[in-house]
């Protein structure tokens, strides 16, 4: 569980925070107040994810890297999501 911004109460389940991007507000479960995710934050982490799976492509092209990039994607993209803070909306 993930504390909730505004009343710090741990509300927040772990996959409703995985799947939580900035465009879409969500409501916590023991406040009834609204929370998403940085803005910014989920920018730089998509934006690190596309970036080295291009550089992975890009240094050798062989179909394998390609695949094993295209894994080290959703993990860099999943941490990101993980990593990212809840704030208050």
């Amino acid at each position: 569980m993930v504390s909730c911004p505004h009343c710090h109460a741990k509300s927040i389940g772990v996959f409703q925070k995985l799947f939580a991007t900035p465009l879409f507000v969500h409501r916590c479960a023991n406040c009834g107040e609204n929370w998403a995710t940085s803005r910014w934050a989920g920018f730089l982490g998509v934006l690190a994810a596309v970036s080295f799976s291009t550089l992975i492509s890009i240094i050798h092209p062989a179909p394998l890297l390609f695949f094993l990039s295209l894994g080290a994607f959703f993990v860099v993209l999943t941490l990101a999501l993980i990593l990212i803070p809840a704030v208050q909306r």
